[in-house]
């Protein structure tokens, strides 16, 4: 087995301290809420603009990339180039 390289080691390292940190973050600010579920979804505090924003979000990306490569295959292979 080869050994891991310095440049792997700082990778997982950086990778390590930042979910590390993620998780420091979520514990911090779940302090207030009940349960997580509760924490998850805000107390059902969200207004409507928050929720149209978030399921447009949410849409657009993988419309788009349905789209694309929709439009890749019916414009034939050169399609990708174009």
């Amino acid at each position: 087995m080869a050994s891991m390289t310095g440049s792997m080691v700082v990778t997982l390292g950086l990778l390590a301290a930042f979910f590390g940190l993620v998780v420091f973050v979520l514990y911090a600010t779940n302090r207030n809420a009940k349960t997580f579920s509760d924490y998850a979804v805000g107390g059902r505090s969200f207004g409507s603009w928050y929720i149209a924003m978030s399921y447009t979000n949410s849409w657009w990306p993988g419309a788009t990339y349905t789209a694309f490569f929709g439009l890749s295959v019916s414009a034939g292979v050169l399609g990708f180039y174009a």
